[in-house]
């Protein structure tokens, strides 16, 4: 999704985010103007003022708090209509587009791809308009203040928009890192809860704590690489925001004993240096953070898309199923092999055989939810020819039956079209 897409939910809500989150940031600017002028009365002892100007900063100082409450309430609401509407999209889609997907790789993207979206591009999205906020306050009230504060400013945004091309790409690895260690977490643990009653039987479940703890370190594993990486950009942004800043204060010493500039300006200029090094690492950890989250961002976009169905296609409902050289191989190298099926329309087959020989992940096979290792199988027409299915009209459906005292349960598969 896009900031567009973001915008659409509510246009209205999200111009009112923009706007106030430009008036929490310039607010910090203005607050330091007044400062700037407090120590100014305070050095020329003019108390009058001093109490007048301290009303407006803490006028100012509130005006900011309750901005920052009202537009965690906008910012919520936008949020959530934003990953209602998503998720539609997305079911819509995995719906719609006839292939099979794993349930691990569903729950990945409807929940910690859409986090990862929403962390590292929409909120980065607006910490960037806030960074921007800062820097130009910061321009305007040093360019009032003296030209050559601008100029060491403007010196010091040039450097520190260079930093993220340092680690573009490592962030980007490191956030889809997360999302394919996520998505083998969430396998892992479905293929395995699954078959509960099975570890339970012959007390697997040490296997069982093994494979998800590995599982979990690896995903854990993601997280802190990605952390790193931020953290990299942060350390190494703050060292030229440092020195920048010591620049910045020499200046303004030099500048307050020529005579050109009065004295509050020195607690103008260290302020102005705090809130310029906070804007430029917003700037520029956010500007990484949505570089290093955009192929992310696309593959979430590619699975909203409406799914368009072309007509001509050979598809239909099918009338009968055959399959040809069917087997599974699994990863602990034991195999199924199937026997040849052709089930004509109106037939009713009956599968039998012991627990585990493979009726249930044959039905699987031929639905398309397992993958098989080699093989085929053709859904076929009234006339014949071969057709691709509407599976949305084609399931498995399980019934259990409940035991009487002294029976086993018992379980039946069908699949019906």
């Amino acid at each position: 999704m896009s900031i567009k897409d973001y915008y659409k939910q509510s246009p209205l809500r999200f111009i009112l985010m923009i706007v106030n989150d430009i008036l929490i940031y310039a607010l910090l600017i203005v607050s330091t103007a007044v400062v700037m002028m407090e120590m100014t009365a305070i050095q020329q002892c003019n108390w009058r003022d001093f109490l007048l100007l301290t009303l407006a900063c803490f006028g100012l100082i509130l005006a900011d708090y309750l901005l920052q409450g009202f537009n965690d309430y906008l910012v919520g609401k936008q949020n959530e209509l934003y990953y209602v509407t998503l998720r539609q999209k997305i079911t819509w889609h995995l719906y719609r587009d006839q292939l099979s997907h794993p349930v691990a790789q569903v729950q990945n993207r409807l929940t910690n791809d859409l986090v990862q979206n929403m962390e590292n591009y929409l909120e980065a999205f607006m910490e960037i308009i806030g960074g921007v906020t800062v820097l130009v306050a910061v321009i305007i009230l040093l360019l009032a203040l003296h030209w050559s504060l601008l100029l060491t400013i403007m010196a010091m945004v040039a450097v520190s928009l260079l930093l993220p091309k340092l680690l573009e790409k490592p962030m980007q690895k490191a956030t889809l890192r997360i999302s394919e260690s996520n998505r083998k977490y969430l396998d892992s643990l479905g293929k395995w809860i699954s078959g509960l009653a099975e570890l339970r039987r012959y007390l697997a479940g040490e296997k069982l704590f093994s494979v998800t703890s590995k599982a979990g370190r690896k995903l854990e594993d993601s997280n802190v690489r990605q952390t790193a990486v931020m953290q990299e950009l942060t350390v190494i942004n703050g060292f030229v925001s440092t020195v920048f800043s010591t620049i910045l204060l020499i200046l303004a010493g030099y500048l307050i004993q020529q005579k050109l500039v009065v004295f509050g300006v020195i607690v103008a200029v260290d302020n102005c240096s705090l809130y310029l090094t906070m804007g430029i690492q917003l700037m520029v950890g956010a500007y990484g953070r949505i570089k290093g989250t955009k192929k992310l961002n696309q593959e979430i976009a590619a699975s909203a898309l409406p799914i368009v169905e072309v007509k001509g296609q050979n598809t239909g409902t099918p009338a009968a199923i055959s399959t040809h050289n069917l087997s599974l191989q699994f990863p602990n190298g034991e195999s199924l092999h199937f026997p040849d099926i052709d089930v004509q329309a109106g037939e009713k087959i009956l599968l039998t055989g012991d627990s585990g020989a493979g009726k249930s992940t044959l039905l699987k096979l031929i639905l398309g939810q397992i993958d098989a290792s080699s093989g085929t199988v053709a859904f076929k027409d009234d006339q014949g020819n071969v057709v691709k299915p509407d599976m949305s009209r084609v399931g498995l459906y399980t019934a259990g039956t409940s035991p009487l005292p002294g029976q086993h349960y018992g379980q039946c598969d069908y699949v019906y079209g």
